[in-house]
């Protein structure tokens, strides 16, 4: 599903700030702030909730990265998370 929501990523020593330009269960990409060269994990904060969810970097270009979560997201889970995030 297209949807801009802010998130905030940690890789290697630093929190990053970044755009959502799609986002499912199993994943999402992610708009740069800044080119950066990323970790292989990150930690991704979605909106301006607390709870950090694990990824893995499956591809990253110039201000553009896909990621996966290292755990798929139920439906419940995502319905909330994004109902949540559009609703900041």
């Amino acid at each position: 599903m297209y949807i801009a929501i802010p998130v905030h990523f940690y890789s290697g020593t630093r929190w990053f700030s970044a755009t959502t330009m799609d986002i499912s269960q199993d994943g999402v990409r992610i708009r740069l702030d800044e080119e950066i060269t990323l970790s292989k994990r990150l930690g991704l904060r979605i909106a301006n909730k607390s709870e950090t969810f694990g990824m893995k970097v499956c591809w990253s270009t110039g201000y553009e990265a896909g990621c996966s979560f290292l755990e798929t997201l139920d439906e419940n889970t995502y319905t909330k998370l994004v109902l949540d995030s559009i609703s900041v």
